[in-house]
């Protein structure tokens, strides 16, 4: 891809100065500081219920098969044979497999809406397609507070769950933030500064929320525990919804709802429309985001499950104090790696090193005996 070519696509993304005059009622800073609230504030809510539900379902499917406290240290044993290790064996598994089921009902109806969700947001405007996203995230963490609350079916779980990936979930809530720091932008540097600062500090937050969340679980148990990522969804939905002003520019006259015609743009993007090059580029990019997003995802999922039981036997407190050590410390670090890596790299080759040494933890996280060992795995991901 030349340079024009480049300097072509980013101009068709970024404000032009017209186009930046003539939207003088839109308040830039206070768009993009209520985004970077939202961001910050939805992406350790989600981490938080995620580890909380987790740790939840372990308990739970215990004490509904009539075991006690499997999620104690003090029942771990290194005996095989012991009927406690078999229990939590077993009770670890139906976890395993209830989470990736609960995983799958919000993650593939979020993968179809995701692929719709930027077009649509061109004509429905960024602040719908905004509020969408954080109202079901607060329904579907209301949901689990009552299932815990209540001692309800762990079923209905799939209810919350899916009404959030209907919306698109996190993923919806990402592509609409970043059209809005395009929105906002008239420079290039200016929108790279905001991308990167997003996901950046908010590792920082989520890093804080999961240690009070895991030692709420401690303290006070599961139910209290589960109205810190509810609550703070409520207010990550009030914030935007009396504050946030529309930032696209100009909406069409006519809005299309018909998903055929938002999948043919889509399908356009990616087929029809620029060099071949181009299109291969884009192509190749989106598959090693859509699986380097898997893999986190499960890795989020599995790791509390991993750590709870022989030969770890880690409690609620460790957990999460490992995860905030590994999101928050590990972003900071990869952010400065990356910063000396680009003096004399360029992005496609620190893309490369970076999928390789996910490939590594991963797998080097497979073979681990010892806990020290997870925090040299991380190391690596990051």
């Amino acid at each position: 891809m030349d340079a024009q070519e480049v300097n072509a696509n980013e101009s068709e993304i970024l404000l032009s100065a017209d186009q930046s005059q003539k939207r003088r009622e839109i308040s830039t800073r206070r768009a993009r500081l209520i985004i970077f609230f939202v961001h910050l504030v939805s992406s350790s809510s989600g981490t938080a219920n995620w580890i909380l539900l987790a740790q939840y379902l372990v308990q739970r499917i215990g004490d509904d098969a009539g075991y006690v406290n499997l999620t104690s240290v003090e029942h771990c044993t290194s005996n095989a044979s012991d009927p406690n290790t078999k229990h939590a064996n077993a009770v670890q598994k139906q976890a395993t497999d209830l989470l990736t089921y609960l995983n799958f009902a919000q993650s593939f109806p979020a993968i179809c809406v995701c692929f719709l969700v930027g077009s649509y947001s061109d004509y429905l405007g960024r602040r719908f397609i905004l509020l969408l996203p954080l109202l079901t995230a607060f329904i579907n963490y209301g949901i689990t507070s009552l299932v815990i609350g209540s001692h309800l079916d762990l079923n209905l779980l799939f209810l919350g769950l899916g009404l959030d990936g209907l919306s698109g979930t996190w993923a919806a809530r990402y592509v609409v933030e970043y059209a809005i720091t395009a929105d906002t932008s008239v420079s290039k540097e200016s929108r790279t500064l905001w991308i990167f600062l997003l996901p950046c500090s908010g590792s920082i937050v989520t890093a804080g929320v999961t240690i009070g969340t895991s030692y709420l679980i401690e303290c006070v148990g599961f139910l209290y525990a589960s109205l810190v990522p509810t609550g703070l969804a409520f207010v990550t939905l009030i914030v935007p919804a009396m504050f946030f002003q529309e930032t696209l520019a100009k909406k069409p006259e006519v809005c299309v709802w018909n998903p055929i015609f938002h999948f043919r743009r889509l399908f356009g993007l990616y087929v029809t429309q620029g060099s071949r090059r181009r299109r291969a580029t884009l192509i190749i990019c989106v598959s090693i985001f859509v699986f380097f997003t898997m893999g986190e995802m499960n890795h989020l999922l599995i790791d509390p499950l991993y750590q709870l039981h022989e030969p770890f036997c880690w409690d609620a407190s460790r957990i999460g104090l490992y995860n905030s050590i590994c999101t928050g410390g590990g972003n900071v670090l990869g952010a400065l790696w990356l910063a000396l890596v680009k003096i004399c790299l360029p992005s496609e080759v620190v893309g490369m090193v970076g999928v390789l040494f996910q490939t590594f933890a991963f797998t080097f996280e497979g073979l681990i005996k010892s806990s020290w060992e997870f925090y040299i795995g991380e190391d690596n991901m990051k």
